[in-house]
């Protein structure tokens, strides 16, 4: 991750910090708080933004103004829609993280149990919106296994729990599940995995980003294609209530947490947006499939009801990710700076030993809401 991306990527968590504050301050200036918190989520927002440094780009950034336009009016609607109770506000990114949970916000209520919320705040708006990531290993895990916390699996066999990366384990399961034709599919992700990370992260020859920029997009391309053809046939040895309902679950449109998205002045929160709701209810009827295709290097799944219309359509693309595995700040620079977490002076573009071990293929998720009229 390049410095502009770090600043970015800390500017984004203080917007969420900011928004659970601002909902926590407006709740309670309402007199509907279930607890009086506003001044320690002050406290823990204005130490995050001064520990990293941020202060000021944060009072400039999309991102608080996306929060700034709409929390008055959100918070409203949220005591409107949880009528008759009070209600307070956690930031939980942390702790959901651990738990393999999408939760930014907490909503904690005077009765009932506590509602998680996925929030996303998006510069441009969210006609398109980022959802699930991970590796191309993990895809493949995550519709064939039940997940049990960061990189973690239930055993089938035995109800243990077993790493993902274990890759012994993780074939005599493949095997004692009888989709033993899918050992080949791990087998080329893993050689993937190890061809480019020996390539990028070893070689000499790239120890310079200049020096094979192109080729890492060229090797993108390439080996993405690859694993959007691989991991299509690899589904189709799958349950397809499996893929139903492993693709709703990265697509958020499986009831499990609540979403809310920001930006440019508009917010969709699915507590109660009617568009949203709907499109739910439709994704989750028994009656709804899902099907998928290769695409270049992309698997483009299309979820459709009983009359095969297309209710929505999800991108997932396959490619390689960097991790700041090369040291570009937004600034170029002649000769050596010292890089204090590599704990060594580097050139600019200059490939990172520690960080480059991070390296790895990726995947995302996508779901075009613009498309189907939700926003």
């Amino acid at each position: 991750m390049s410095a502009g991306d770090k600043t970015d990527h800390h500017i984004q968590d203080a917007a969420e910090a900011y928004l659970v504050w601002q909902l926590q301050l407006a709740i309670e200036r309402s007199d509907l708080a279930l607890v009086k918190s506003s001044e320690r989520l002050k406290k823990a927002f204005d130490n995050y933004i001064d520990q990293r440094g941020v202060r000021s780009e944060f009072g400039r950034s999309e991102y608080k103004a996306n929060v700034d336009l709409v929390v008055q009016e959100l918070a409203a609607k949220l005591a409107d829609h949880f009528l008759g109770l009070r209600l307070s506000f956690e930031d939980v990114e942390k702790d959901y993280r651990d738990r393999k949970l999408k939760g930014d916000l907490e909503i904690q209520l005077s009765k009932g149990s506590p509602v998680s919320v996925s929030v996303k705040n998006y510069k441009k708006g969210f006609r398109r919106i980022q959802l699930c990531s991970g590796t191309w290993n993990s895809f493949l895990n995550n519709f064939l296994f039940t997940a049990d916390g960061v990189g973690m699996f239930i055993d089938p066999r035995d109800g243990s729990r077993f790493k993902g990366s274990d890759v012994e384990r993780r074939n005599q399961i493949v095997i004692w599940l009888g989709l033993e034709s899918l050992i080949e599919v791990y087998e080329f992700i893993d050689a993937t995995n190890k061809k480019i990370r020996k390539f990028y992260i070893d070689e000499p020859a790239a120890r310079f980003w200049a020096d094979v920029e192109d080729r890492w997009k060229a090797d993108c391309a390439l080996y993405g294609n690859l694993a959007s053809e691989r991991l299509s046939s690899a589904l189709d040895q799958v349950e397809p209530t499996a893929v139903k309902r492993r693709l709703l679950q990265m697509a958020g449109l499986s009831y499990e947490e609540e979403l809310l998205l920001l930006g440019q002045g508009k917010y969709l929160c699915s507590l109660f947006s009617e568009p949203y709701r709907k499109l739910l209810k439709a994704a989750n009827d028994d009656s709804t499939t899902v099907s998928y295709q290769a695409r270049k290097q992309s698997l483009i799944f299309t979820i459709r009801d009983d009359q095969n219309r297309s209710l929505a359509e999800v991108q997932v693309p396959f490619t390689l990710q960097k991790n700041g595995a090369w040291h570009l700040p937004r600034s170029p620079y002649k000769g050596k700076q010292y890089h204090e977490k590599e704990g060594l002076e580097l050139a600019y573009g200059e490939r990172r030993p520690a960080k480059s071990r991070e390296l790895a293929t990726s995947t995302n998720t996508y779901l075009d809401l613009g498309a189907i009229g939700v926003t």
